[in-house]
């Protein structure tokens, strides 16, 4: 017996369900004392076909997202990158791995190892399925259970402006963050082989065209949505946000990089 509680019901139906599930998010949302739920700001958007804010959809990042413990774990990766103590990943699938940053620069002669220098790198922070196991389980916060139903894998630029210094005849470089500014860039689509289980909004509802209104809980598989989009009542959308001031000590501390590339460090990007 199939467990897709959305499969004998008419695109219309479905879709009203999507706007039911998106608009119970948003209460949750305040409930949870969320600045915005990003889940329902989006699924809302996605179902928003005629919308003139979608191309692409811009949006304030919101607390939960600038200080995502998976955000502020991809920043620090950033700023090791900048500071070539780890190699970027880079290409499509990001498989192919450079050092970059100052080290390079330093040593071809881009930077002059004081002046200040602009920066960018970005890539991919993936908010793992395993939140929505914890969430049932008590052990995920709703701030990360709403990243997931709402972003779960995007793209995370860092925008920097560094300056160095370093005494005479030293090769020992102590660089300063001037500024360090991140931002997200999304396509809001689905996987349409997963699923997310999620707080049903029709439980305990009485009349008609209620999803499994007996279950607490239901599996929504994301090839309900690509029906949907088949038939127009719902379309894929870019998304970014506006971008905000990182402030977390972690990432615009201080570092250092010494002139000459460590033993091993592996080939070298721009």
């Amino acid at each position: 017996m199939s467990d897709d509680v959305l499969a004998s019901f008419t695109n219309e139906q479905v879709a009203a369900f999507y706007r039911r599930l998106g608009e119970a998010a948003a209460v949750r949302g305040r409930e949870d004392k969320l600045e915005t739920s990003l889940a329902a700001d989006l699924l809302l958007m996605w179902l928003n076909v005629e919308s003139d804010n979608r191309n692409p959809y811009r949006f304030s990042a919101p607390t939960h997202l600038r200080e995502s413990r998976y955000v502020t774990d991809t920043l620090i990766y950033h700023r090791s990158v900048f500071l070539s103590e780890e190699k970027a990943r880079l290409g499509g699938q990001q498989t192919t791995k450079r050092l970059v940053g100052l080290m390079p620069r330093l040593e071809d002669g881009r930077w002059d190892g004081r002046s200040e220098i602009q920066m960018h790198y970005e890539s991919l922070v993936e908010i793992p399925l395993s939140v929505q196991v914890q969430a049932y389980g008590g052990m995920a916060s709703p701030e990360d259970f709403d990243l997931l139903t709402g972003l779960r894998g995007f793209q995370l630029r860092s925008e920097v402006t560094v300056k160095g210094s370093r005494p005479a005849n030293s090769e020992t470089v102590t660089v300063s963050f001037v500024s360090y500014e991140a931002m997200v860039k999304d396509r809001y689509d689905w996987n349409y082989n997963e699923y997310f289980t999620v707080p049903n909004p029709d439980y305990g509802q009485q009349g008609d065209g209620l999803v499994a209104p007996k279950q607490q809980k239901v599996r929504v598989y994301h090839k309900n949505a690509k029906r949907l989009e088949d038939a127009g009542l719902a379309k894929p959308f870019d998304l970014t946000s506006h971008r905000w001031t990182v402030t977390s000590e972690n990432v615009t501390r201080e570092g250092q990089i010494q002139s000459r590339a460590p033993a091993g460090a592996g080939a070298r990007g721009r």
